[in-house]
């Protein structure tokens, strides 16, 4: 499993929120701001915190927190 600390500080910075705090069945709608643009810096800042890149369909697949947490474990692991 991944710190949901260490990933609640990428979300954190990319949303300019330090009071910010995620769940794992949050969506876009949920966090002012999580709009396209940021939704792009989002994956790219947690590909670079966590040292993993992600497919097209992947990312295709990011629906909520909870999906972004699923996916990290399993780039992880490979």
């Amino acid at each position: 499993m991944i710190s949901n600390e260490r990933l609640e500080k990428v979300f954190r910075v990319v949303f300019d929120d330090p009071a910010l705090q995620i769940r794992d069945e949050y969506k876009a709608d949920d966090i002012p701001g999580w709009d396209s643009l940021r939704h792009i810096n989002l994956i790219v800042s947690i590909e670079e915190e966590f040292d993993i890149r992600f497919s097209t369909a992947e990312i295709a697949s990011l629906a909520c927190v909870g999906d972004f947490k699923r996916l990290i474990v399993a780039r992880a692991k490979r």
